[in-house]
């Protein structure tokens, strides 16, 4: 008989109120499939979206950058993201990783990789 350890779906990374509208912070998850992987966790007006903490482009702090109508920019060169899917919302066919997430009370949750949708 085999043990397995179970990994919960969801688990909690910061409080909602850590996050300041229209700003992002660096979290490294310490629990969950994603312990100690940085992340972005951004909230756009309440809406929480978590992504890649690296930018693709020269490996920029995305936390370090903004976030409005569902779109996040780098603060190295602008470049932009659609924060729902990590499609890129301007020139060019980058992608960052976007994961689920979702806030129970004050608590923002992180859940696994979404999936990139596929290009037009």
């Amino acid at each position: 008989m085999t043990t397995e350890r179970q990994v919960p779906d969801f688990v909690p990374i910061c409080k909602l109120s850590d996050v300041p509208s229209g700003q992002g912070k660096m979290i490294r998850p310490t629990q969950g499939r994603l312990a100690t992987k940085p992340v972005a966790v951004f909230n756009d007006n309440g809406k929480i979206y978590v992504t890649n903490f690296v930018c693709p482009h020269t490996g920029g702090p995305m936390s370090e950058g903004t976030i409005k109508d569902g779109v996040v920019e780098c603060p190295y060169h602008a470049w932009v993201f659609n924060a729902e899917t990590g499609m890129s919302a301007g020139k060019g066919d980058h992608t960052i990783d976007v994961y689920e997430a979702k806030v129970e009370g004050d608590d923002i949750l992180l859940g696994w990789l979404k999936p990139t949708p596929a290009r037009p």
